[in-house]
C-alpha cells in the first residue's frame, strides 16, 4: 500500500511501483537524514524507553443532518488491519450531541469492545429549524483507550440516509480556514448548503462568497456562531439582469476560528444528498 511504499522508499529501499504489472522499482536517493532530524529521533527514542506508555484522549466532531425524512446516524467500528498489527485496544466512548445553539440533548457512554461496532441515530430528538429546511448541530465523541494497544481503525464515521439516497463520512477534529471551491449550478433541481460547527472556546464568524464566473453576479452568506454552536444556509441561485445565472460558481471561505465545514447537495425535497468536508 502507499504507507508502506512511503516507508520503504524513505529509508532508500527498492520497491515495486506496479507490484501486478512489469518488474519497476524505485530507488529512493540516499535514505540518510539531516543530523538534525536523526538527533531528534534518537532523543524521541530514548524518551518513549524511559516513560511508560499512556492512552491518548481523541475527540472527533460529526455534523448532524435532519429535515424531511433525512436523518444522521454515526458509526463506530473498533476493527484493525494486519498489515498495520495484530493488536487493538478497548475504547471508552462518550458521544455527546447538542443542537444548532449548543444545547445539548443527547448523551451516551459505553466501552466499545475490539471488533465490535456501534451505530446510533444522532439526529432523533434534535431541535427542527424554522428558517431552513435542514436542522444542523453537532456531535463530539470522545474516544479513550482503555489498554495499550491502540492500532488500528477507530475513526468513526456519520451517515447521512435520505429517502433515496445514502452519504457517508469520516469524522475530523477542524477544517481549513480560507478554503475555496468552484460549483456548478446548471440543474435547476439541485439545492445546495453549506454548514459550520464552531469547534473553539470563543465566537467565530464565518462567510461564504459566492461570485458567478460568467456573469459580475455574487452574494455574500455571513454568520457568527457562539462555542459549539452550528450554522446551515442554502447557497442561493444568484441573479443577474432579472435571469437566474447558471454555470460555474466560485465559493470562497473564511473562519476567525476552528470550524467543521461541509458542503451539502440535495435535489429539491432532500430525497437525495450528498455531503463533503471542506
Amino acid at each position: 500500500n502507499a504507507e508502506a511504499a512511503f516507508t520503504e522508499a524513505s529509508c532508500g529501499t527498492n520497491f515495486a511501483a506496479l507490484p501486478d504489472g512489469p518488474a519497476a522499482t524505485t530507488t529512493a536517493p540516499s535514505g540518510r537524514l539531516p543530523p538534525i532530524k536523526r538527533f531528534k529521533r534518537k532523543f524521541y527514542g530514548a524518551v518513549d524507553r524511559v516513560l511508560p506508555e499512556l492512552p491518548i484522549r481523541r475527540i472527533e466532531v460529526a455534523p448532524i443532518f435532519a429535515g424531511n425524512n433525512l436523518r444522521t446516524k454515526v458509526c463506530l467500528s473498533n476493527s484493525f488491519s494486519r498489515t498495520i498489527g495484530p493488536k487493538s485496544a478497548r475504547f471508552a466512548v462518550r458521544l455527546r450531541c447538542l443542537d444548532a445553539s449548543g444545547k445539548p440533548y443527547l448523551e451516551e457512554r459505553f466501552s466499545l469492545d475490539v471488533g465490535a461496532r456501534r451505530v446510533i441515530d444522532i439526529s432523533k430528538g434534535m431541535p427542527k429549524n424554522d428558517e431552513c429546511p435542514l436542522t444542523c448541530g453537532s456531535c463530539w465523541i470522545e474516544l479513550k483507550p482503555k489498554d495499550q494497544g491502540c492500532n488500528g481503525s477507530s475513526r468513526p464515521h456519520f451517515i447521512l440516509e435520505a429517502a433515496r439516497a445514502v452519504t457517508a463520512l469520516h469524522t475530523q477534529a477542524v477544517n481549513q480556514r480560507e478554503p475555496s471551491m468552484v460549483t456548478g449550478r446548471d440543474n435547476p433541481s439541485e439545492r445546495q448548503f453549506i454548514a459550520h460547527v464552531n469547534t473553539g472556546n470563543r465566537p467565530v464568524d464565518v462567510m461564504c462568497s459566492v461570485v458567478s464566473l460568467h456573469t459580475p453576479a455574487s452574494t455574500l452568506i455571513e454568520a457568527t456562531l457562539p462555542t459549539r454552536c452550528s450554522h446551515v444556509a442554502e447557497i442561493p441561485v444568484l441573479n443577474y439582469e432579472g435571469q437566474p445565472v447558471r454555470g460555474p460558481y466560485l465559493l470562497d471561505f473564511s473562519a476567525t476560528g476552528t470550524v467543521r465545514r461541509h458542503v451539502l447537495i440535495a435535489d429539491t425535497d432532500l430525497g437525495r444528498i450528498s455531503a463533503d468536508h471542506l
